[in-house]
Order: C-alpha cells, then structure tokens, then sequence
C-alpha cells in the first residue's frame, strides 16, 4: 500500500508513533487530536499489518560503549545471495552488528561497540571471508564513528521522512539533537542489567509478561524501566515498513570532507544534507559525513542527488564525490533489524 491509500487516521497514527514513540495512546490522542479508542485501535491495525515495528534502543555511551561503526561492502554477482548470508552467518550474527542490509551486489552493516579492536576485528574478518570466497568486487569501506568526536542528529528518525511524504506542505519542526552524547558514567546493579538486556530483545513485552521471562518482580521491572527512560538510558523507537509504504529505495550516501574545510562550513553539512530528502540517518565526524535516506522512486532520488551535487561542489565540501549505495527495498533482505539485546548483553559484562 502507497501513502496514499492509507486513511488520514491512519497516517496521523503511524507519523504520531514514529515521531512519539515513548507515548501512551491517551497522550498520543491528545497531541494528534484524537480520541484514545481511536489511537489505540489503529495502532493495532498498524504493528498487527506490518506497517511498523517497536524496538527499544539502548545508549550506551555512559555505559562503557565507544562508538559506531558503518561498513558498506562492494559485491562481485557471484555466488548467490543465500548461499553468501549463509556462508558468513557466524560473522553477520555477532554481537556488535545491530543493523544490516544485502543485495547481491552490496551490503551494508552498522556496528554498536564498546571499542574500536572489537569493531575492526568483525570488520577485517567478514572482509577476510569476502576476499577469500571470491565474493568482494572491491574492498570493503569502514567509517568510525566515535560518540565523542562526532555527532549523531538523526539515529534511525523517520518522522521528517513520513511528514514529508504525508503532508508536504506542513512546516518542520525537528529540534537539532546530538545522540550518543557522553554525559556521566553510570553504573547498573545486576538485577537492572538483566531488565535492560531483556527489555532490548523484547521490546514489545509488557512489563508482568517481562518480569515472568526474567524471573523478577513486576514492580521491580517497572521501577527499573522508569529509571531507564527517564535518565535516557533508553527509549523506544518505532521504524515503518519502508516497502509497505511504497518507497522503492533506501540510499546510503558517505562524503570525505575537504582537509581544508573550516569548522564552521563542516556544521552546515548537515542542513546541507536535507538536500538529498529528509535523512534517517545523519552523522558527522571530523572528517567524513554519514547519511541514510529514503525515496519513492528513482526519479526523486536522481533530482535530490542533482541539487546535491550542485551545492556541494560550489562550496568545494568533499574531496571526492562522496559515495553512494542503492539499495531495492524489495529486493534487499534485513540481516538485523535493530538487534541490540546480544550486544548490551555483552557491554554490560563488561562493567
């Protein structure tokens, strides 16, 4: 189904969702200006139909966790696209990758880590596997993303994405924010470090069913998820079916940046970015930029990278043309979809 013959009820549900995602209906009614009965059945119609799902994302940067990685993987056409995931499996399913997508021809693979060693070591081993396979085309892209030398101002958002495509005449109110931001080093007792682990891998659970899972109390896992909202330790995040909603591409665009770029023009970069089409993904470093979009068609897609282009080369930002994936939402498969409780499971031994 196309944006455009969903109901407003149900645009208004899922834009609501996405852009408030720790709401309770009766909250979500409010601010959308409808009643709790509504909000509460459409978003049953919508994560039932598999317009959306709910998952918990944890930050972990007080916590002992360093920084992003992105991998993105040129691809020979051979051999299949089932027989490479399944050969590489062992590597795809470690711990640290937290979001990944392939085609027969590309991969790209987000990594959560609590250092750079654990990060690269994933790396150069899939390469290793790659190469010796016969599978790479040309060698394998890592971009670091270190939380205290970068910022991170969209993590996974589709709000501007779905405003856009809902309502294009309706005015942006995003607020600029810095995720991963490190702030002050927490620490955790064990009993909360089993409610955080499991509140990542079942993020839809509710709290008695949770506590049964866990073996604790009730008021134990709602003490505990209090604490974990309300300090940002952690939040939910609902991510739409990009392809039940008739986008046709997710594209992945990586810029080196002058080396005689002044700080100040690096900081435009990101405005600059909203070029290509809201971003779901946008982070910088000091030295390279980092974006995820999506778009309805090719033609949308040709026409923003135009205007891009036509900025970025002005303004002599980049000292290559920065590098670009595209990838078919119906043809790409999901290798993790915000897989995140084996990794905090694994950060969280650690302190």
């Amino acid at each position: 189904m196309s944006p455009d013959d969903m109901l407003e009820s149900e645009k208004k549900v899922l834009f609501g969702l996405v852009k408030y995602p720790n709401a309770t209906d009766r909250e979500l009614g409010s601010e959308l200006s409808m009643k709790t009965s509504t909000v509460t059945a459409v978003r049953r119609k919508l994560f039932d139909q598999g317009y959306c799902v709910e998952k918990c994302i944890p930050f972990l940067q007080d916590l002992n966790c360093e920084m992003l990685m992105v991998n993105y993987v040129p691809l020979s056409s051979s051999p299949s696209m089932k027989e490479r995931l399944e050969k590489s499996k062992s590597l795809l399913m470690k711990e640290e990758i937290i979001y990944g997508v392939s085609e027969p021809r590309q991969e790209l693979l987000f990594q959560m880590s609590s250092n750079y060693t654990d990060a690269k070591r994933n790396a150069e081993n899939l390469e290793k596997l790659y190469k010796e396979s016969g599978y790479l085309e040309e060698q394998m892209t890592s971009i670091t993303i270190p939380f205290d030398l970068s910022e991170i101002q969209r993590y996974f958002d589709y709000a501007s994405l779905l405003r856009t495509t809902f309502w294009p005449d309706m005015e942006e109110d995003e607020e600029e924010r810095n995720y991963f931001a490190p702030g002050t080093t927490r620490r955790l007792r064990q009993k909360e470090k089993t409610i955080f682990k499991g509140m990542c891998e079942f993020p839809m659970t509710n709290d008695v069913k949770l506590a049964e899972k866990l073996g604790v109390s009730r008021m134990t896992v709602g003490r505990a998820r209090k604490k974990f909202f309300d300090s940002g330790l952690l939040t939910k995040k609902v991510f739409p079916n990009l392809e039940r909603l008739g986008f046709e591409l997710l594209t992945f665009t990586h810029g080196i940046f002058n080396r005689g770029l002044e700080d100040g023009l690096k900081h435009y970069v990101p405005k600059l970015s909203e070029t290509i089409g809201p971003s779901i993904f946008l982070a910088f470093t000091t030295n390279e930029l980092v974006v995820l979009n999506s778009f309805r068609n090719f033609t949308d897609y040709r026409k923003s990278m135009n205007d891009f282009a036509e900025v970025y080369k002005e303004k002599e930002l980049f000292s290559s043309p920065p590098s670009r994936l595209l990838f078919s939402t119906s043809e790409m498969q999901t290798v993790k979809n915000h897989d995140y409780g084996p990794f905090v499971g694994k950060a969280l031994k650690s302190i």
